[in-house]
């Protein structure tokens, strides 16, 4: 149980990164994947975590081998964790994982001019 006085962080609040098996396998349920797939997740401890990468290879390693359930599968992990990245970023400033986290840094949006490591000039 979680100690007395501290409250505990429930997974939907972190988004579906911190979703354990029992909760992604939910998931999957309510958009109507069968048992069989669902409770491959919890079998083999697949949590949002590692959902979040999926590939169909690793599905085929859990049992899901027809190519249309694998389809399906990733296509509903790539809508869940579509809408986590739609999220605010975290009050650090940083990125997070949204989508321009994954970019490679040739890919960052270019800095504004005047914005290096030159001084400026106070303006009159």
């Amino acid at each position: 149980g979680t100690p007395r006085g501290l409250t505990r962080l429930v997974p939907d609040e972190l988004g579906p990164l911190a979703w354990n098996q029992e909760r992604l396998a939910q998931w999957l349920s309510e958009r109507g994947l069968p048992d069989e797939i669902t409770s491959a997740f919890e079998v083999h401890l697949v949590n949002g975590l590692l959902a979040s990468t999926m590939t169909q290879a690793e599905l085929s390693l859990m049992g899901i081998a027809h190519p249309m359930h694998q389809r399906r599968v990733i296509s509903e992990l790539q809508l869940l964790f579509a809408s986590a990245t739609d999220r605010p970023r975290p009050r650090d400033g940083s990125l997070g994982p949204g989508p321009l986290a994954a970019r490679p840094p040739s890919a960052q949006p270019l800095a504004r001019s005047g914005s290096g490591s030159r001084p400026r000039r106070p303006r009159s």
